[in-house]
């Protein structure tokens, strides 16, 4: 998810959810160690992606092998 995602943004009011930013903020929290165990699982529970490097390599991996 872009940094700039905003969800649920209407134009015309310029309102919503700064989603990416908060996305960003959780991951520096984790990478920290700051992030609360329970708040960990919880991301977790919706499949938080904690390094885009890490899924970008399993990604390049998975094409090399085919």
């Amino acid at each position: 998810m872009p940094y700039d995602y905003v969800m649920g943004e209407d134009e015309s009011a310029g309102s919503g959810f700064p989603l990416g930013r908060w996305l960003a903020d959780q991951r520096r929290y984790y990478n920290a160690g700051t992030l609360e165990a329970s708040r960990v699982a919880q991301l977790e529970a919706l499949g938080m992606v904690w390094s885009h490097h890490d899924i970008a390599w399993e990604e390049g991996l998975t094409v090399a092998r085919a």
